[in-house]
């Protein structure tokens, strides 16, 4: 079967499971604006440059020692800046932070 018809068959089958179907483009353009709203989630708590960019990597999954790497700074930095923002966002974990960054 050409690829084409892979795919029209794939989008059949999808949506006779009940499931949604959705091309490309607007895939797109809704992760763009759900990354576009966590964003302005990180803003409104009033976090400096350095602690917007350590809270991207922690809701990517990044541990500690990864964002230090990451960024060129020790640990103990980082562990100083997840300090602040939890105290900024009101939380009392980094799990927390990501629900509550990721979930408004």
């Amino acid at each position: 079967m050409p690829q084409d018809f892979e795919h029209v068959d794939q989008l059949i089958n999808t949506i006779k499971s009940g499931s949604v179907w959705f091309d490309r483009i607007t895939l797109h353009s809704e992760i763009k604006k759900l990354k576009l709203n966590q964003l302005e989630s990180i803003y409104q708590y009033g976090l400096t440059k350095r602690e917007v960019d350590i809270t991207k990597q922690v809701i990517k999954g990044m541990s500690n020692k990864e964002i230090a790497d990451h960024k060129y700074i020790s640990e103990t930095t980082v562990k100083t800046h997840l300090k602040n923002i939890l105290s900024k966002v009101n939380v009392k974990n980094r799990t927390a932070l990501v629900h509550k960054l990721t979930m408004q």
